[in-house]
């Protein structure tokens, strides 16, 4: 199956968010393909859509910066390019020292944390996965090492062949208030 950026679901979930029918909801791609709604009523909504297979994801809310991804856990572990591309030195080998059972879904793991922070920063792959660290606990879960405060992660389990994640940049006005995300 071939996705497409699909703007009637993402108008539909972002007129929800600011009171206006999808067909009033206009969405634009911004430089790095992240879809962007530019009606005044959301200048403080940000959103993320992810896809791997017959899965997707659509994440919005009022935040700095929102990333969301998803990904399928493949059967084969990571070729030498994959994890060059997604891994510095010490990750490959905190990642290497892992069980052999755990290594798929640890490498799927870290690299939705990758790509959805580098889409809550907004750039997207635009930008380098080696921007954003991740460690690996004793059970094989990956999590990030942010480069500051004001960071939210989550990670999202909801079957057995994928792995997703998201990631907020907190603005000040989201420690004032309801912290839940």
């Amino acid at each position: 199956m071939r996705w497409r950026f699909a703007p009637g679901g993402t108008a539909t979930h972002a007129g929800r968010e600011i009171g206006l029918p999808p067909n009033l909801v206009p969405l634009r791609m911004d430089v790095h393909g992240k879809p962007r709604c530019m009606h005044p009523l959301a200048s403080d909504l940000d959103f993320s859509v992810a896809h791997a297979e017959e899965c997707a994801l659509i994440i919005l809310g009022e935040a700095a910066g929102i990333g969301v991804d998803v990904e399928e856990i493949d059967e084969h572990e990571p070729s030498d390019e994959h994890l060059e591309i997604a891994f510095t030195e010490d990750e490959h080998l905190a990642w290497s020292c892992l069980p052999a059972e755990l290594r798929r879904r640890a490498f799927a793991e870290a690299w939705t944390i990758k790509e959805a922070s580098l889409k809550a920063m907004g750039v997207g792959l635009d930008g380098s996965p080696h921007e954003i660290q991740v460690h690996f606990d004793a059970a094989g879960n990956a999590w990030p090492i942010f480069p500051g405060p004001g960071w939210a992660f989550e990670r999202i389990r909801f079957c057995p062949r994928h792995v997703a994640s998201f990631v907020a940049m907190l603005t000040p006005a989201c420690f004032a208030g309801d912290r839940r995300l």
